[in-house]
């Protein structure tokens, strides 16, 4: 069986038809023409990605906090239709908006942004606190 036309477009509601072609082992052959009813098509919905950090992270001065750190705070990052099975599937396409001073105490916020393969973004921020060092008082007597 071969096709020999088709005016099908599955993504245009619509009548359209198609040609079918059968030839047997003698060399007879047959043809059928069906119509077919293409409904409303709709294209699929994209879900937004999921994206879920730490809300706070503290860190004394000083300390280290470069990318790998900063990958740390994230606790999940996934999508329905691209990593439907993996809570951290995504977490090498996040990207992260940092201006912590780690030497500097202080407050600071760490931005991620999340985008899927079809184009929607979610973006989540974290809160880091840099603690500066105490000085311990001199004892007294």
């Amino acid at each position: 069986v071969k096709v020999t036309n088709s005016t099908v477009n599955p993504k245009v509601a619509g009548i359209y038809s198609i040609t079918f072609e059968v030839t047997d082992s003698a060399g007879a052959k047959a043809t059928k023409t069906c119509k077919v009813i293409v409904e409303g098509y709709q294209k699929p919905t994209n879900t937004p990605p999921v994206l879920e950090v730490l809300s706070v992270y503290r860190l004394k001065e000083g300390q280290s906090f470069g990318a790998d750190k900063q990958k740390n705070l994230i606790t999940k990052a996934t999508d329905a239709e691209d990593t439907p099975n993996s809570p951290l599937g995504l977490v090498d396409k996040v990207k992260i908006i940092s201006e912590v001073m780690p030497k500097v105490p202080g407050t600071y916020w760490v931005t991620f942004e999340l985008t899927d393969s079809a184009g929607a973004t979610v973006s989540k921020r974290c809160e880091v606190i840099v603690e500066g060092y105490k000085p311990i008082p001199p004892m007294s007597e």
